[in-house]
């Protein structure tokens, strides 16, 4: 990476998900016991990012006072970014990302006194890779199972970060869905869930269950090669986050993903039957799918009967003198 990027978050979210790749491999050499052998060496850790201008328009977070600025693109290795080596090494690149292609070969030079090698890998593109010396293969374990290690740590640092932009979608989300359903139903609502359900969706998203979510679903999606051939990891994560928070509050309240279409349709025509509504649907809309099952779904959603079943015990427990003047 550059010495000073100009997108200082954006440089920390592909820092991170390099520490996760590398940590991935680094286990993987573990687990399969290959180590090496026992004796003098390094451990080299390729970068899996280069910062270089993007081959296609990224906007203005591309630009500096009018002048174009480099770019995060994914660089891959034919045997991984964590290399064991007791001399020089050729090794075969592929670059991918923000419409750059790219592949060819470099030398990674075995350099047992230093912590950092310059490795050139064309004539316009050097990376710095970081090495660490090692005395034999217990030494050499060691320091895979740091680089591990830090791999897990920066995997849960990517999932903390988000987790407040994660809980602000999900309260925009909220607000979005109840304006719909209130414009259907002609009645005024402040949202469809309420602050618990908004803590347990976040939680949901975040952590997950049974070691899952749609974070660690995504994270795992941004460790892929070519994942941004065309947009940049932070656009991928904010999109794809807003996204997902804005199904897990429909999905909450049984709203189906065309539920919006669906009320549209209905709004326009004011159809007497689901029958005359789904025809009117398909017709508009032909290469959708849509059963009645899903149309009355669309049609009766919402606030969840948690929210609903909280906001009417608060008002009962609230009432003027809680139950004196009976």
């Amino acid at each position: 990476m550059n010495d000073e990027p100009h997108l200082p978050r954006l440089a920390q979210l592909c820092d991170n998900i390099g520490a996760v790749i590398a940590g991935r491999h680094a286990q993987d050499l573990l687990d399969t016991d290959n180590t090496g052998e026992d004796e003098h060496g390094v451990v080299v850790v390729l970068p899996s990012w280069v910062w270089v201008l993007p081959g296609i328009d990224v906007g203005r977070k591309g630009l500096v006072n009018g002048v174009r600025q480099p770019m995060p693109s994914r660089l891959g290795y034919d045997q991984g970014p964590v290399r064991i080596l007791d001399a020089d090494e050729t090794i075969t690149w592929e670059l991918a990302g923000l419409g750059n292609s790219d592949t060819g070969s470099g030398t990674v030079e075995f350099t047992p006194l230093r912590k950092q090698v310059q490795v050139h890998l064309s004539e316009t593109i050097t990376v710095t890779a970081d090495v660490y010396p090692v005395t034999g293969r217990k030494h050499r374990e060691r320091v895979l199972r740091s680089i591990a290690k830090a791999g897990l740590t920066a995997r849960w640092e990517l999932m903390s970060g988000f987790e407040f932009f994660t809980k602000q979608r999900l309260a925009a989300a909220n607000n979005i869905v109840a304006a719909e359903i209130a414009q259907h139903k002609g009645i005024p609502l402040a949202g469809v869930v309420d602050d618990i359900t908004l803590e347990e969706l976040g939680s949901q998203m975040l952590f997950g269950q049974d070691g899952t979510s749609v974070i660690q679903r995504m994270i795992d999606v941004a460790l892929e090669l070519h994942k941004f051939d065309r947009v940049d990891p932070m656009h991928y994560f904010t999109v794809g986050i807003r996204a997902r928070a804005e199904e897990a509050v429909r999905r909450q309240i049984g709203d189906p993903k065309v539920g919006p279409k669906v009320r549209r349709v209905f709004a326009r025509t004011q159809a007497s039957t689901l029958d005359e509504l789904i025809e009117e649907y398909k017709r508009l809309y032909p290469k959708d799918s849509l059963a009645k099952k899903r149309a009355l779904a669309a049609l009766t959603a919402g606030p969840d009967i948690a929210t609903t079943q909280r906001q009417f015990r608060d008002e009962i427990t609230s009432g003027p003198g809680d139950g004196a003047e009976l």
